[in-house]
């Protein structure tokens, strides 16, 4: 009984992992996008990004000059 519960906890553990490298390899991805974004909002709308705009949060970007 003790192997079987070894390996369930085995199998728990690697899926974690797996899911724990994806959520990571999905923020990299979210980072990226929010920074393209603003880039692109700010040379279409004249709108100034400034540089202390955590662009890893996890908030939408509020254009309220617009």
């Amino acid at each position: 009984m003790a192997e079987g519960d070894e390996c369930a906890g085995r199998e728990w553990k690697d899926k974690y992992m797996a899911l724990e490298a994806l959520l990571f390899k999905f923020r990299g991805q979210m980072r990226v996008i929010r920074e393209l974004t603003a880039e692109k909002v700010s040379q279409t709308h004249y709108v100034s990004v400034p540089e202390s705009f955590h662009l890893d949060c996890c908030f939408p970007l509020v254009l309220s000059d617009l």
